[in-house]
């Protein structure tokens, strides 16, 4: 008798499994804004906003592009209905795209719909926060309280996280041996 029942529970889990991970918890889409997405090059993003006629980019404040190897964020602007928006770059490759709308024009409920309509049904919905995640893209797409959108590539994400940690590390072991030999020099 267990026999019987254990066959259709599992084909059952089965299916539930596969058509929830295909369907149900990923973005049905590659996110594009305006012809913005990731992974693009900053002239490749500079022709998609010299096409709009509502996008500009914002030269007015110097936001860090030293080198290719070193993160350096492009700002966008559009009045009135978009307050900011920040493309990160890694490696002249765009992987962090944040969309600041403006709360006057945009509500949190109304993004959720249109968003879920877009992207599929979220991975998870709080009242502060949705999160749609393609794991074969490795792409996170987070809508925030009040009107805040953000899309960013994981892998890179981490690995920064793992860059600056160990960069903050090693400043922090340089300046304790600074200091231990300043503390034995004032002894001599």
């Amino acid at each position: 008798m267990r026999g019987n029942l254990a066959v259709p529970y599992i084909l059952f889990l089965s299916f539930f499994t596969v058509f929830t991970f295909n369907n149900g918890f990923c973005l049905k889409k590659e996110f594009d804004f305006m012809g913005i997405k990731l992974g693009m090059t900053g002239p490749e993003i500079s022709n998609s906003i010299a096409k709009s006629e509502t996008l500009k980019i914002d030269d007015t404040r110097y936001l860090g592009k030293i080198n290719e190897a070193i993160p350096y964020t492009m700002k966008i602007d559009s009045h009135p209905y978009i307050q900011n928006i920040y493309i990160q770059f890694y490696k002249g490759k765009s992987f962090l795209i944040i969309l600041l709308l403006n709360q006057k024009y945009f509500d949190f409920y109304n993004l959720t719909e249109k968003l879920e309509d877009k992207y599929g049904i979220p991975l998870q919905k709080t009242s502060k926060t949705v999160k749609w995640e393609n794991g074969t893209d490795n792409v996170r797409l987070v809508l925030e309280s009040p009107a805040t959108i953000k899309v960013f590539d994981t892998v890179i994400m981490k690995k920064l996280q793992t860059e600056i940690s160990q960069k903050n590390y090693l400043m922090t072991n340089n300046s304790i041996l600074q200091y231990e030999k300043n503390l034995i020099l004032d002894e001599l």
